[in-house]
This record gives structure tokens, C-alpha cells and sequence, in this order.
């Protein structure tokens, strides 16, 4: 009877293990559709970019489009990217320009790639002549969904005159873990809750006094 139940229990294992690896292969998220919202308004022009900075990214052994990772049954990872397959980075400023251009700015997505430096980039930014500028920097950003969903990010937005002084800049740095096991479907939970996070991070960082004042 002993040797029957173990039998099962391995057969279990086994099962869970391939049906596991199974969901984790291809997954995406779906940020895009993340409405941020900003809470003042404005008419000013003003020039936004993202510049990637984590270094997975720039190292090249993730992709642009890296948002975490999803593990398999035997805990090896498999990538977990945008679901628009555009950068990481490109999202987040589209996400901000969107928000603005809703409370009357007249905005201008820049594009960033991850081989440049900041000083590079606000360059580009600033090159763009807009009233103001933000650049936003990636410094981590990684998601991992196994028997637990985890989320860990540290980004850091900067508002830039026309003459490349800093005006204003807020940080925004958060570790979430939240346990579960498999019956509770973390990797299903991880397709709601990676948006709504990257949402939160980004509101907290734009909604800032200092930044919203700086945008006046």
C-alpha cells in the first residue's frame, strides 16, 4: 500500500513538474493597456524617454523586451517579455507621453536604446527642443513567478530643462513577495499583477510634487 502511494506521489510530482514547465514557456505581459494616470494637467511640451539600465539588458543575456521570468517545474527559467514586443523602455515611455498628452501636454516619445549612456540620452532628449524633458532610468525591473510571485524594481525619473539642468527627480524602489503554491495558480496571478504594479510604480513616480510642480 506504502509503495502504491509513493508510486502516485511520484507520478504527482512529475505531472505538476511538466504541466508547470508547460505554462512557463512564452509568457508575456500585457502592459501596454495600463492606463497611468496623472493627477495635474498642463499645455508646456515636454520630450520623454526610458533608458534601460538594468544589466541583464545591457550585458545582452536578456532581451529588450525582458520583463522577469516564469520557472519551469524544476525551477528553470524561461523569459516572460512584453506582449506588444516592443523594449521594455519604449513601453514605459509611451506609457508616460499617453498620460501626459491626456492632461493637455503636447509630448514627443524619444527613443532609447540601452547601449547608451545617460549623459547620451539626455542629450538626444534635450536635442528634441521641447520646454521640458523626462528621462527615465531602469535601474531594475524583474519579475519571478515559480511556487511564489515576486516582483522587485527600482526606477528613477528625472525632469531636464531645455539647457540640461535637472529641475526635479523622484525614485521609486519596491521588493514584493507574495507566497502561494501551485493550487493558487501563481503564474495566472502574475498576468493581473505585473500590470497593475507597473502601472503603481509609474503613477508614484509622476505624481511626485517635485515632479508635478517641475512640469508646471
Amino acid at each position: 500500500m506504502m509503495q502504491k502511494k509513493s508510486n502516485f506521489y511520484s507520478v504527482l510530482i512529475v505531472v505538476c513538474s511538466l504541466y508547470l514547465s508547460g505554462c512557463a514557456v512564452g509568457n508575456k505581459y500585457k502592459i501596454e493597456d495600463s492606463k497611468i494616470q496623472f493627477t495635474s494637467s498642463g499645455s508646456s511640451t515636454v520630450s520623454v524617454g526610458a533608458l534601460d539600465q538594468r544589466p541583464y539588458v545591457i550585458e545582452d543575456t536578456s532581451p529588450v523586451t525582458y520583463i522577469g521570468m516564469v520557472r519551469g517545474g524544476f525551477g528553470n527559467p524561461f523569459n516572460a517579455t512584453t506582449n506588444n514586443g516592443l523594449p521594455f523602455s519604449d513601453n514605459i515611455s509611451k506609457s508616460i507621453c499617453l498620460s501626459l498628452a491626456d492632461k493637455g501636454y503636447n509630448v514627443k516619445q524619444v527613443i532609447l536604446t540601452p547601449e547608451l549612456t545617460e549623459e547620451e540620452s539626455i542629450k538626444r532628449i534635450i536635442a528634441q527642443g521641447q520646454d521640458k524633458n523626462i528621462i527615465v532610468l531602469i535601474k531594475k525591473w524583474e519579475s519571478d513567478v515559480f511556487m511564489n510571485f515576486n516582483v522587485s524594481y527600482e526606477l528613477l525619473l528625472k525632469v531636464i530643462s531645455s539647457k540640461g539642468e535637472i529641475i526635479a527627480e523622484a525614485k521609486n524602489k519596491e521588493e514584493i513577495n507574495t507566497s502561494g503554491s501551485i493550487f493558487k495558480e501563481p503564474i495566472g496571478l502574475s498576468k493581473s499583477e505585473v500590470p497593475r504594479i507597473y502601472k503603481k510604480s509609474l503613477e508614484e513616480l509622476l505624481n511626485n510634487p517635485r515632479i508635478i510642480n517641475a512640469l508646471k
